[in-house]
């Protein structure tokens, strides 16, 4: 996992119910764009969306959108819980 996410991941770590909250999600999209050292306007051609929707996403107004959410994981490496735990909830691991 790169230093990066690792790091938001573990400032924003999972509540009790095992769901990220909303602001993580902005909060990991502004650390990948100063780590990658990529403007909004790349992201959003990358993805495939408007600069004003990777916009609405990093404050908050707009969640990623399912249609948008394959494309975004592959440009971020991140994975979809990370980004809409609202629907992708992560399965816990089986205790060994």
């Amino acid at each position: 996992m790169q230093a990066w996410r690792r790091r938001i991941t573990e400032q924003f770590a999972l509540d009790k119910s095992n769901v990220m909250l909303d602001h993580s999600v902005m909060n990991l999209i502004d650390a990948f764009l100063t780590q990658e050292k990529m403007s909004a306007r790349a992201l959003a051609e990358k993805v495939g969306v408007s600069a004003e929707t990777v916009r609405l996403w990093r404050i908050g107004k707009r969640r990623v959108s399912i249609r948008n959410i394959a494309a975004f994981c592959v440009v971020s490496g991140m994975r979809p819980e990370q980004i809409r735990p609202d629907i992708f909830l992560k399965i816990p691991e089986k205790a060994a």
